[in-house]
């Protein structure tokens, strides 16, 4: 879940715990309804090894940029006593790299959001096909994924809601229910699903692998672990204090990469031949009188990134608007048509099978690499070799700096040979 970014000069000291609950609800997302489809052809260790890999990559770049806000709230507070936090990427990028540097930080992170969003709603036809099929709604013909207005009623739906949460402080309460009540919906489906798939599978179909399979499942990794949206919110929750700021992270998104294991070891399990082309079928298949817990968490899990990336991708436009926008309904409805219109109608055009996944391993690779990956290096490079005095949260000076850097560039020039070849 993408929560947004959020910009305050005082904020109450908040428990170590409740950060680590913000990184987990910002890690758990979409994403993971794609894992299955890149695990299985690598097998369940090369996999695992895998995830935890990319972990121990978005933790790296994770600290990186809470040592970025960490340095940069110093650095204006000593400027300008009671000023007011920079906590967006946009203004981290222009305060380190300069004002190009921050512009092409606030594109990215725009179509980064886009590229979710059309995926996610993308996958929202097929897996309210798959829904009503299991609740006997419609037949088995497969037909809702490819009917355009079912989707477009559900982005009107959590656009609705967004616009509601941005009209008023009072309403914004709105947003946080209904974040709580899918993320409850989330965990119960989840350990149903576990529930009917573990006990079934076999020894087998876990120590089968290919690890020559796992490069190209990378990019999708990085997108299931991103989290880093909600970092500049746990530096002001934490009163940067860095012991506590790393303990959030660290913690709170090592919970989703557990839960992601045994996602991973319970459909590895329950697909014995190793076959992505009837996944689904074959993990209802598995569930039994359970099948109904799988779309229920593959929606829970949508909608809620859909609600957390809009709303980030709101609060973005919002703050972009001009001055001559007074209006605070005005603003809302335009950051939200803003929001929604362009993806939503690209889906249109784009819905079919694969575009799902696609649109995830672009965005993984070329926006969440560069974005969460390659600018913070350069910005953390940039405060340290300055005049600007600071706290490293990332041990390793620049040689770490040039490993996550380069692996992140490996990764990109690796899916870009890919796609020319």
């Amino acid at each position: 879940v993408s929560l947004p970014i959020i910009s305050s000069s005082v904020m109450p000291k908040t428990p170590v715990l409740t950060s680590m609950g913000y990184v987990v609800g910002n890690t758990l997302g979409g994403g993971v309804l794609a894992l299955p489809s890149v695990s299985l052809p690598s097998g369940l260790g090369p996999s695992t090894i895998a995830l935890f890999v990319t972990w121990v990559g978005c933790v790296a770049t994770g600290l990186l940029i809470a040592e970025v806000v960490l340095n940069i709230n110093d650095h204006n507070d000593g400027n300008n006593a009671g000023g007011e936090k920079s906590t967006s990427i946009m203004d981290m990028a222009e305060q380190t790299l300069g004002k190009p540097a921050g512009v092409a930080s606030c594109a990215i992170f725009v179509l980064l959001n886009y590229s979710f969003l059309l995926a996610y709603m993308c996958k929202s036809g097929e897996v309210l096909d798959q829904l009503f099929r299991s609740i006997s709604l419609v037949s088995s013909n497969g037909m809702l994924q490819q009917i355009h207005p079912f989707s477009v009623l559900y982005a009107l739906l959590i656009g609705g809601a967004v616009l509601v949460g941005h009209k008023g402080d009072a309403e914004i309460n709105l947003l946080d229910t209904i974040q709580n009540l899918l993320m409850g919906v989330l965990f119960l489906s989840f350990g149903t699903m576990l529930a009917g798939l573990l006990p079934a599978a076999e020894l087998s179909d876990w120590v089968r692998s290919d690890p020559s399979a796992v490069p190209s499942a990378m990019p999708m990794l990085v997108c299931a672990l991103v989290f880093h949206n909600v970092i500049p919110s746990v530096v002001t929750q934490q009163d940067r204090n860095p012991s506590r700021i790393r303990t959030a992270i660290i913690g709170g998104s090592l919970v989703p990469v557990i839960m992601y294991v045994l996602f991973n070891a319970a459909v590895v399990g329950a697909i014995p031949t190793g076959d992505t082309t009837t996944l689904v079928e074959q993990v209802s298949s598995a569930l039994g009188p359970l099948a109904l817990a799988l779309p229920i968490f593959s929606m829970t899990t949508l909608t809620a990134s859909i609600l957390g990336i809009a709303t980030s991708q709101v609060d973005e436009f919002s703050a972009l608007m001009p001055t001559c926008i007074t209006s605070q309904n005005t603003e809302s409805m335009l950051g939200t048509s803003l929001t929604f219109l362009p993806p939503l109608a690209a889906a249109c055009v784009l819905t079919g099978p694969g575009t799902f996944e696609a649109v995830l391993e672009f965005g993984g690779t070329f926006g969440c690499l560069t974005l969460f990956g390659i600018i913070p290096c350069a910005m953390v490079w940039r405060q340290r070799e300055s005049a600007m005095p600071g706290i490293e949260l990332l041990p390793g000076g620049t040689a770490a700096l040039t490993v996550v850097a380069g692996a992140s560039l490996a990764l990109i020039a690796s899916y870009s040979t890919a796609l020319l070849t």
